[in-house]
């Protein structure tokens, strides 16, 4: 059966505090990062904050990202307003956890439109 989840990820090159971002947002992240505890090099640590959407299974993946994006537009947006003071970008992920079916992966204008409008990058991932 198939499976997947939408995920909005921000990541911040300079230290913005994580967990008020959070409160800001008012809702619980999945994950949270604060830029001393990232790991890797240091040109390549960052802050982070993550979210993810509940599984679905719906074939339509196309239909179904574009109404994630319009319910999740508002909290993606007080993400979207720091980007450019912490140096952050935001990404967008279709991530398939099963592959029972083929889905039909398509975005539409609209989709593309809310996707520039919130600055974020897309992604799809197979885990």
């Amino acid at each position: 059966m198939l499976k997947y989840y939408f995920s909005v990820h921000g990541n911040f090159k300079k230290d913005i505090d994580v967990k008020k971002l959070e409160a800001e947002i008012g809702k619980k992240a999945f994950k949270t990062t604060f830029l001393k505890d990232s790991l890797g090099k240091p040109e390549n640590k960052s802050a982070k904050i993550s979210y993810r959407s509940t599984i679905k299974n719906d074939v339509y993946v196309d239909q179904e990202f574009e109404k994630f994006l319009m319910s999740a537009s508002p909290l993606i947006s007080k993400i979207t307003k720091y980007l450019d003071d912490f140096e952050g970008k935001l990404w967008i992920t279709i991530v398939f956890t099963n592959l029972g079916e083929k889905p039909s992966i398509a975005l539409s204008t609209n989709s593309i439109a809310m996707l520039h409008n919130l600055r974020a990058n897309f992604d799809i991932d197979f885990i």
